[in-house]
């Protein structure tokens, strides 16, 4: 049986749903699957979002300390590497594990090796540095590209990579957990869905939420996720009647929270948190800052989400949100348009892109 391999640095939650329908489509097409992850450490342990899968392998990622910035991985992944016909990993500077596979693969034509990722580093202060710079030159090393969007897909195509043998999986989260009926929306309510760290901008959601509660009557807002910046936003809860801290959520105990709600606001890095506020029709606001994920792609701007300028201030932030909680038609209109995007997003779709990727890669390697 041809056999593939994915090596992922850690298994987040909401990856379940889509390694398990991968899989399936995988098997009946007489592919075999093999994920390989590590598991979360330091900050990243702290969103408490990790998963289990009993058919993953899990490994023990060693740390590789680099100067100041972000630590180097060696995920101890190469034998169930070498033993496949595919392997498909990050595209990240710091995944030791890459440069091996890439050389194996030059040298003895397998296994192949294909990229997932965004195309470049979308958070990084200075795009022109060394290590940006040689992200973009490695981009034209694998035989295969996993494209998170089309964005990410342009990405790829600007620095050198055949287009051909590039798939866009269109990103996306299983999102079945909000057909549900009877879940009674505020109208005055908001809620913040997703990690609390540093690239969220959660002293300006709180700022900006504070705003809002001395024009809106009856205005709250409901943070759900966990993360660093956790104790932030315990603290300004317990001095706050407006806003309700819920911890991290999934399920359909996050999908419950959010539908209850009005409006998502996410003034910060906007990423899959999006199609959770089209699937419960609850329209996000954001502002348009250079460090988004690729998912941001997904909104358009007074059709199924407000996209603010990113200078925008707080008081501007929040006069948007109270504009929108009190005026019913148009975040009507909004939540529509959320509502119909949510269809064209789907981790089935996902998952069909990602083994038309995979079939197309193994006929490559075979042609």
């Amino acid at each position: 049986m041809t056999r593939v391999v994915i090596v992922q640095e850690l298994l987040a939650q909401y990856r379940v749903p889509f390694y398990e329908r991968l899989r399936e489509q995988l098997n009946r097409a007489d592919v075999q699957l093999d994920l390989v992850h590590g598991r979360a450490s330091g900050q990243r342990a702290m969103r408490g979002d990790e998963a289990h899968l009993d058919w993953a392998t899990t490994v023990r990622s060693i740390q590789l300390p680099v100067g100041r910035r972000r630590a180097a991985v060696w995920q101890p992944a190469l034998k169930q590497a070498l033993a496949s016909d595919l392997t498909i990993v990050e595209h990240a500077n710091r995944q030791l594990l890459n440069y091996p596979l890439l050389l194996t693969s030059k040298v003895a034509r397998k296994p192949h090796v294909a990229f997932w990722g965004h195309g470049a580093n979308l958070q990084s202060s200075r795009p022109d540095s060394f290590e940006e710079r040689f992200k973009a030159a490695s981009a034209r090393w694998p035989d295969w590209w996993f494209a998170y969007t089309e964005g990410s897909a342009e990405r790829v195509r600007r620095a050198g990579f055949p287009s051909d043998r590039v798939t866009v999986v269109q990103n996306a989260i299983d999102t079945s957990d909000y057909a549900v009926n009877g879940i009674e929306r505020s109208p005055r309510r908001c809620v913040y869905v997703g990690s609390l760290h540093e690239h969220k901008r959660l002293d300006f959601l709180l700022e900006t939420a504070a705003l809002v509660a001395e024009r809106v009557d009856g205005f709250e807002l409901l943070v759900v996720g966990d993360g660093p910046d956790r104790a932030r936003v315990e603290q300004t809860a317990r001095q706050a009647r407006w806003l309700t801290y819920r911890g991290a959520l999934f399920g359909k105990a996050k999908a419950e929270a959010v539908s209850s709600s009005s409006l998502t606001l996410m003034p910060g890095l906007v990423g899959l948190g999006v199609l959770d506020s089209f699937a419960s029709g609850s329209p996000m606001v954001t502002t348009r800052i250079p460090w988004h994920s690729p998912e941001f792609e997904y909104l358009e701007d007074g059709r199924n989400g407000l996209v603010l300028p990113g200078e925008a201030s707080a008081a501007d932030f929040a006069m948007a949100v109270a504009d929108l909680l009190l005026d019913p038609s148009r975040l009507s209109a909004l939540r529509e348009g959320a509502i119909a995007s949510s269809r064209m997003f789907s981790v089935d779709e996902m998952a069909d892109r990602f083994t038309g990727g995979i079939l197309n890669a193994l006929g490559s390697a075979r042609g």
